[in-house]
Order: C-alpha cells, then sequence, then structure tokens
C-alpha cells in the first residue's frame, strides 16, 4: 500500500514543477513584450524632471501607420452636357376690361326740314352735326323718297354721298329736286339732345351769302362793323340775316342781327341796297374770340333783286342791266367767320 502511494506522488510532484516552470517563463517573457506605463495624475504631479524624462523613455512608441496612395483616373463623358433652358417668366394675364353699360336709346324721334332751292340745280351739301350720343337719320325728298345709311348706294337718282362721322354727318346729293326736304333722327341714345343743320349748294346760276368785318382783331372797347350781303346773278333785298355770336373762350352765346335799313345806330348807309350791317358791341366786349354764324333767309318768298336806283353805289353783279326788281325765288345760305377781341 505504501509502495503504492510512493508511485504516485513522484509523477505528482513531477507535473507539479513542470506547471511551475512553464508558468514562470510564460510570465515573464509577457512582462518583457509589454512594460508597464504608469500614467496615473499622482505619479505625473509627483515626478521630477528626471523621473519624468525616465518615464517618457519607458512609453512604447506607437507602431507607424503606412499610408496607401489610392490612384484613380476619370474618364470624360461622351455625351453632351445637357443645355438647361431658363423657366420662361409666366405672362401675366390682364385683367378684362369692364364692359361699359350701353346707352339707353329713347323712343322718340326728332324731325327738321330744310329747303333746296332752284339756285343749288347741280349739287347740294347736307351737313347735320350734335354734340354729344348717337341717332340714325332718314333723309326725304319733297318726292317721299327715303336715303338711310343701309340703301343710299341704291338711290342713283341723286348719286348720294354718306359720309358719318363720330358727331357729324355729310351727305352730298346731285341734282337734287327742288323744294322741302325732311330729316328724322331715330334710335335716338338717351344723352342725344338735339341736332343741328346747315346746307351750301352749287348751281349754274347759284347765288351766294358772304360776311365781312371792319376789324378782324380788335380792342374789347371799339365796336367792329359787320357786314353781310348776298350776291350772284342780282344782289337781294328783302331779306332776314340772324344768327349767333359766340365768345370761344366763354362758351357764351348770343343771338345778332344784321339791318339793311340805312340807320347809323346799325352802321347801315343805305336802306334797301343788299347790303345788311350792325355793330358788334354791348355783351361782345369781353376778351376773346368770337365766332359769328348767320343765315341769309328768303324763305318767306320776300326778296327782291337790287336794281341801280336802290343804290348810289350799285354795281351791276355778273354785267345785270335790270331796271326794275324782280322777286328772287325761296332760299337760305349760311356763312360764318371768327374775329378777336383783346
Amino acid at each position: 500500500m505504501k509502495n503504492s502511494q510512493k508511485g504516485f506522488v513522484a509523477p505528482l510532484l513531477i507535473v507539479i514543477a513542470v506547471l511551475v516552470i512553464g508558468g514562470s517563463i510564460y510570465y515573464f517573457s509577457q512582462k518583457a513584450r509589454t512594460p508597464q506605463v504608469q500614467n496615473t495624475l499622482d505619479n505625473m504631479v509627483l515626478s521630477t524632471p528626471d523621473q519624468t524624462q525616465a518615464q517618457s523613455t519607458s512609453v512604447q512608441t506607437q507602431p507607424k501607420v503606412t499610408s496607401i496612395q489610392v490612384t484613380a483616373t476619370l474618364t470624360p463623358s461622351t455625351s453632351p452636357t445637357p443645355i438647361l433652358s431658363p423657366t420662361p417668366t409666366p405672362t401675366p394675364t390682364p385683367k378684362p376690361k369692364p364692359t361699359p353699360s350701353p346707352i339707353p336709346v329713347s323712343k322718340k324721334l326728332i324731325e327738321k326740314e330744310f329747303y333746296v332751292d332752284v339756285f343749288a340745280n347741280y349739287d347740294v351739301t347736307l351737313n347735320i352735326f350734335w354734340k354729344i350720343g348717337s341717332a340714325d337719320f332718314m333723309i326725304t325728298d319733297p318726292n317721299g323718297l327715303t336715303i338711310t345709311k343701309t340703301n343710299y348706294e341704291e338711290i342713283k337718282k341723286y348719286g348720294v354721298e354718306w359720309i358719318p362721322e363720330p358727331s357729324s354727318l355729310l351727305i352730298r346729293a346731285h341734282n337734287p329736286v327742288s323744294g322741302y326736304w325732311k330729316i328724322t333722327a331715330t334710335n335716338l341714345t338717351t344723352d342725344f339732345s338735339d341736332f343741328k343743320i346747315s346746307t351750301s349748294g352749287i348751281g349754274e346760276n347759284n347765288i351766294f351769302f358772304s360776311l365781312i368785318a371792319t376789324k378782324i382783331s380788335y380792342s374789347c372797347t371799339d365796336k367792329p362793323l359787320i357786314v353781310g350781303s348776298v350776291h350772284g346773278p342780282y344782289s337781294v333785298k328783302g331779306i332776314t340775316i340772324s344768327g349767333m355770336v359766340l365768345n370761344q373762350k366763354t362758351g357764351v352765346e348770343k343771338s345778332f342781327s344784321l339791318y339793311d335799313d340805312g340807320s347809323s345806330v346799325h352802321g347801315d348807309q343805305y336802306a334797301g341796297d343788299g347790303r345788311y350791317s350792325n355793330y358788334l358791341s354791348g355783351s361782345f366786349d369781353k376778351p376773346g374770340d368770337y365766332r359769328i354764324s348767320m343765315t341769309a333767309d328768303n324763305m318767306n318768298g320776300k326778296g327782291m333783286t337790287v336794281v341801280p336806283g336802290d343804290s348810289p353805289d350799285f354795281v351791276s353783279s355778273f354785267g345785270s342791266t335790270q331796271v326794275q326788281s324782280q322777286a328772287v325765288p325761296k332760299f337760305t345760305r349760311t356763312a360764318t367767320i371768327t374775329i378777336g377781341c383783346f
């Protein structure tokens, strides 16, 4: 029994000795490869310069990292670079303008007459004019023939010209019938108040009405003399000449008449000589330009021809050798002049 225990102990001791010797060798080999570095806060504060130097020498140097250089080659693209178009600026949408309400049309109508005399036996011009608004016009001749803006081209009888303007209408007719013509204004807008008419005619034996002023420009303290006369195949006495004078600066309009009465008050030298006169005075003494529009009217048929015995200053018109006055057919003529007061 004792011998068997001794035999077991010996090998056990040998194993222990091997383990001790092998562990010592491993410990000292690891210590030689990785020295300890003191890096505590207390040792750093209390160490002397010599100790610090000694400690720094014992720090293991970190291994050097070898950099790896990578070379990349960029191959340019063969596809074209797209050009970006600028974003178009949106066009602002204009705001629609409000449509003005149409001016109501009145059901009323306006009718006026004008007379085409025998002297206008070649051509007559009718001028219709107004201030504001609009209307449709119809012209009716003495025989009842109507002329409008839609059928005037069909009226071959007169060769009518129909020329509309914003506030006027010009109508020309060739070889018109003598007598009373009628103008009818229909489909009037409510702002249309009235219209005026002026006519002129051309004929082989036509007569004319003219106005003259002794002064075209005058001081407002003066009294310019206005003279009117009818002439052509003969001068005419016994008619009326009247009209309006408008101050174009103030817009004030006054009535005015000429007289063939031989009165010095009117500046007329001889009565019945076919020359009609009057002074522009009174309410016409304000500064501005004055437009004088007059009408020579023989629609009552009382006009008579002027003969040598009617005036010492008689001058025969177109070689007239009449000795006795004769009645003159109905007619009207208009004339306008402008003078200035300063």
